[in-house]
């Protein structure tokens, strides 16, 4: 399979539970946000040469201070840490814990003159300042506790590193004291006295470092104080410094909630200027504006920013805004007017190009080294894990006694990686018998609240056990030394579910269903995203260890591209001309969103539906507001908003409530630009997806064989099989023989189910190119490829992925959007 077709392969649902999760490049010249669907809150961005940097937050989790590299700020991939481990007993949770402390809004600079990478970080629970510097951003780094020259500990709030045209270095910042409330109290504002003492939020500092950065030579300063635009302190924080042009600017959150300061020198008594709403764009979601933006400018001139935005439980995600210079301010949105995009021409970065590439996750353990994409909880003991001890095994020993199978907050060595949205399932196989009484060791969602499914060996004999949040709810006998545990992480429902299988082919759900909140509705105990999680620890003693063969996390979504056949979120709009989104309260937790305040003639539009074989029907999820007496409308068109209606969609009255409304309409085959127009203003709208009509289809391999009825590849003409819908993009493929293709525990492809019960679900995973598609062998979440002249589902990573070109049989009874 060619390298170019590996490249297009594009979103699709995985498996029943499974939806799609996420790479920005839509590989047609545009990229949609987030860039990054994951917890990457706080970025600062740079350019280096053609390597862009982006260093975000981590908190208690080891490496600290995550750093991806990009060639195009489009495509991101992770590098690692700048920081292995904090030596504290705290951070090694041998006298309590850290968690919302640890590193937090690091910055990211490099010196030319000194050659060297550095990162800044305040270490919150310590009340101190952490430097990190190396050669080159993949390290080795050193890293110290930044003092002034008579020793005494500095502690810099959300700082900006900034290396001066003059030869000076500086870091500007806030306070000079921790994140400790002084009252109860959920106004960030009221916690901290504007006194102008060391605590006083709104002062912006300027500390001098020493030529090679290492020490503080001239202890915090007052620069100035921001305001609000009736004279009051402003509370400010996130801040990053720049020089442009001659004159200095400062970004901070502040009241707008992003604001810009200038000045024409860094001496205290200079007037700055204040610019508010830089960012003030609430972009496409409920949770908040995007706020805490970096800047950077590409080889070209262009100048672009990344901000992140609180989402669901899936954390804080970056987003990639484009950036004008109006008047002197560095103006977010393509009109320079504080706007954010979604769907977005790609930034002009010369010929240095991205690759695009799904955010993979998935790892067979067979390195030296834990790949980047991995984090430690708190400071790892390297003792009691090892890679090599059995090749192609991640070995996790028990490092800590703990008060039972509640306290997975207290286990040390809990691997953890980011989860992805809008939903990702992840997939491990794990030895355990080497546990011992007491142990217990599994995946987890390691979050507060947290769940887990594991194995615990307990009075001598294993059970598989699944617990929500401090409560054991299901457990059931294990009789065999290995297993295979599955965590479905679904947004924007908050739900995750957790499977155990004892072949790996067959999957079964134990226990109840773990919901999750906001990083806003949080605590500031575990103030960060979503993780998956890999566990083992002891009740009783420690000794046991257990053996993960492989971690496989699903991925293979790209942008805003649709099957028209699942359901697709209004809010994943690629262009739109509507006031804002607000909480549907429409599922569980009341987490989906949905349109507010749309007028006559407002629109959403998709760039990239597929309808395959064609549709018959589109079902809405809408509601008239309350107050409303009269039915509303929706049209859909295709490719231009000045094309007649393919339907019309009569919203009747409901009162505030939400309703599925189902209309037919004309037949739409491949692929459409879609858009929704809302022919009133009594209308909000949360989703919809279209109901298929039953086609006919044969697959072509990429080598030009043709998939026979036996699951057999040969150069025949063409077989047609039988395409039929069951479920949100969840199909099964029915051949002329009249049975359908199933999966064997071997992994093999046949056409031997008959029964309703025995037949396969697949996805047909959409390809760039006219009816170019991959499959997805649902119950098995893999790809299908060619082995020999087989057709097996072995494949679980996009470049495993055999691309078929789906020839569609269209006669005139399909022409009219019946159904055969």
């Amino acid at each position: 399979m060619s390298t170019a077709l590996v490249q297009l392969i594009l979103a699709s649902s995985l498996s029943v539970t499974a939806l799609a999760s996420w790479t920005a490049d839509n590989l047609d010249g545009t990229y949609t946000n987030p860039i990054r669907f994951g917890d990457y809150p706080d970025n600062d961005v740079i350019r280096v040469g053609d390597w862009f940097y982006n260093s975000t937050t981590t908190m208690q989790n080891m490496p600290g201070c995550h750093i991806l590299k990009s060639r195009d700020l489009v495509n991101w991939e992770p590098v690692g840490g700048a920081i292995k481990s904090i030596d504290d007993p705290q951070h090694r949770l041998e006298r309590g814990w850290v968690y919302g402390g640890g590193p937090w809004a690091s910055s990211i600079r490099y010196h030319e003159k000194n050659k060297k990478f550095y990162v800044l970080t305040a270490c919150n629970n310590l009340t101190k300042t952490i430097l990190s510097y190396a050669d080159r951003v993949e390290g080795p780094w050193t890293t110290i506790e930044l003092k002034d020259q008579s020793g005494k500990d500095v502690f810099l709030y959300d700082a900006s590193l900034f290396f001066d045209d003059d030869g000076n270095n500086y870091v500007i910042s806030q306070r000079e004291t921790p994140n400790v409330p002084t009252k109860n109290t959920e106004d960030n504002k009221s916690v901290f006295a504007f006194d102008g003492g060391i605590s006083d939020p709104s002062y912006i500092r300027v500390t001098k470092l020493s030529d090679d950065c290492l020490s503080v030579v001239e202890r915090p300063k007052k620069l100035f104080r921001a305001l609000t635009s009736s004279g009051e302190p402003q509370y400010t924080e996130g801040l990053r410094a720049y020089k442009v042009n001659g004159m200095y600017y400062i970004l901070a959150i502040g009241g707008s909630p992003n604001v810009a300061f200038r000045s024409k020198s860094l001496v205290p008594a200079e007037t700055w200027e204040t610019k508010r709403g830089v960012l003030s764009d609430r972009f496409n979601s409920s949770q908040g504006f995007p706020k805490q933006a970096s800047i950077v400018q590409t080889q070209t001139g262009e100048w672009w920013g990344i901000a992140f935005q609180d989402y669901f439980p899936i954390g804080r995600m970056p987003l990639l805004f484009p950036v004008k210079w109006i008047d002197g301010w560095p103006m977010f949105g393509p009109n320079g007017d504080g706007k954010g995009v979604t769907t977005f021409t790609k930034p002009n970065v010369g010929n240095s190009l991205g690759k695009p590439a799904p955010a993979k996750a998935s790892d067979s353990f067979d390195n030296a080294k834990l790949r980047p994409i991995w984090e430690l909880n708190h400071n790892p003991d390297d003792t009691k894990w090892s890679l090599t001890e059995r090749p192609g095994y991640l070995r996790l020993k028990t490092a800590k006694v703990v008060k039972d199978e509640t306290d997975i907050f207290n286990a040390r060595n809990t691997l953890i990686q980011r989860c992805q949205g809008p939903s990702s399932v992840a997939t491990v196989e794990m030895d355990v018998s080497h546990i011992t009484e007491g142990d217990v060791a599994g995946l987890c969602n390691f979050q507060n609240p947290y769940g887990y499914i594991g194995v615990q060996l307990k009075g001598g004999r294993r059970s598989i056990l699944m617990v929500n949040n401090n409560t054991r709810v299901a457990e059931m006998p294990l009789n065999q030394d290995k297993v295979y545990f599955r965590f479905d992480y679904k947004e924007p429902a908050t739900s995750s579910d957790f499977y155990y299988s004892l072949d790996g082919f067959n999957f079964t759900k134990l226990g109840n269903t773990l919901i999750t909140y906001p990083v806003s509705q949080r605590p500031l105990f575990t103030f960060n995203g979503n993780k998956f999680g890999l566990f083992n620890f002891a009740t009783k003693s420690l000794g046991g260890f257990v053996d993960v063969h492989a971690f496989k996390m699903f991925n293979p979504a790209i942008g805003n591209r649709f099957s028209a056949f699942q359901r697709i979120e209004a809010e994943r709009y690629d262009v739109r001309q509507i006031s804002d989104f607000q909480d549907a309260k429409d599922t569980v937790g009341g987490k989906d969103q949905c349109t507010l305040n749309a007028n006559r003639d407002d629109y959403l539009g998709f760039n990239h539906v597929n309808f395959y074989g064609g549709a018959k029907s589109i079902s809405l999820r809408a509601r008239t507001r309350e107050g409303v007496q009269n039915p509303s409308k929706i049209s859909v068109r295709l490719d231009d908003l000045k094309n007649a209606p393919i339907a019309e969609i009569t919203i009747p009255v409901t009162h505030g409530m939400w309703q599925d409304v189902t209309a037919p309409i004309q037949n739409a085959l491949s692929r459409h630009r879609l858009y929704l127009t809302f022919e009133d203003s009594n209308t909000d709208l949360s989703s919809f997806t279209f109901i298929p009509i039953v086609y006919q289809a044969a697959f072509k391999t990429s080598k030009g064989y043709m998939v026979t009825p036996d699951a057999n590849t040969k150069r025949t003409a063409p077989a047609y099989f039988e395409i039929e819908q069951a479920g949100p993009n969840q199909i099964s493929i029915k051949s002329p023989n009249g049975k359908y293709l199933s999966v064997g525990a071997d992994g093999k492809i046949t056409a031997s189910a008959v029964s309703q019960g025995e037949k396969e679900l697949f996805s047909l995973v959409d390809i760039a190119g006219e009816n170019q598609v991959a499959l997805v062998a649902q119950g098995n979440l893999q790809f299908v490829k060619i082995v020999g002249h087989k057709l097996v589902a072995q494949a679980d990573e996009w470049n495993e992925a055999e691309p078929f070109t789906l020839n569609i049989l269209v006669n005139k009874r399909m022409k009219t959007g019946l159904s055969k």
